[in-house]
């Protein structure tokens, strides 16, 4: 068996399945892409996959996690900032690699949650996503390469709270038009209320 760097992230790693799980690993922890495999992890061999635990992405403990990509699909905070007793977290929707279709959920039926520093979760009273704004959840056609904007609004977050310490996002996305999307989450971290 033998071990070679790889061309993009300089590791040696065995030219085996637990190399391959390790790379896959590597790549979640980088992107949030959840699922990835190597084809040797989802054939018929009677060997079960190694089980590893994701890496976790090279930053400083507390550095602001304000973007993330997945399936085509960017999602960025732009900030977060109080307006009255609210905070608000304004966000960026970008499709990669063709006009799609996304539904970004508050509350329904799922939760795009913050857990603020606190240690409190709380949920939002509305979501934008262009110009659709609804209490449950918005969508909009994204088209490709064009940025569009978002928005949560949570009521009740404590004046004292400076950080946002997680982000959960929730939704689903897909080509434009069709009826088969595909659900997203991702999660950003350490994001400071302006």
């Amino acid at each position: 068996m033998t071990s070679e760097p790889h061309p993009l992230l300089g590791t040696k790693f065995a030219a085996t399945c637990t190399g391959a799980m390790a790379l896959a690993a590597v790549v979640q922890a980088l992107t949030g892409v959840i699922g990835f495999l190597p084809s040797c992890a989802t054939s018929n061999s009677t060997t079960p996959p190694a089980q590893s635990t994701p890496a976790q992405a090279e930053r400083t403990p507390g550095e602001p996690e304000l973007t993330r990509e997945l399936d085509g699909l960017r999602i960025a905070v732009v900030r977060a900032s109080r307006q009255g007793s609210d905070v608000v977290v304004d966000l960026e929707f970008t499709s990669l690699d063709r006009d799609a279709d996304i539904r970004f959920y508050a509350n329904n039926p799922r939760v795009s949650r913050v857990i603020a520093a606190d240690g409190n979760s709380y949920k939002p009273k509305t979501s934008t996503i262009g110009s659709s704004t609804e209490g449950g959840w918005s969508w909009a056609t994204l088209v490709a390469g064009l940025p569009t904007s978002g928005r949560l609004v949570y009521p009740g977050i404590p004046s004292d709270v400076a950080t946002l310490a997680r982000l959960d996002l929730t939704g689903v996305h897909g080509p434009e038009g069709s009826r088969d999307l595909a659900d997203w989450s991702v999660e950003m971290q350490n994001i400071p209320i302006e």
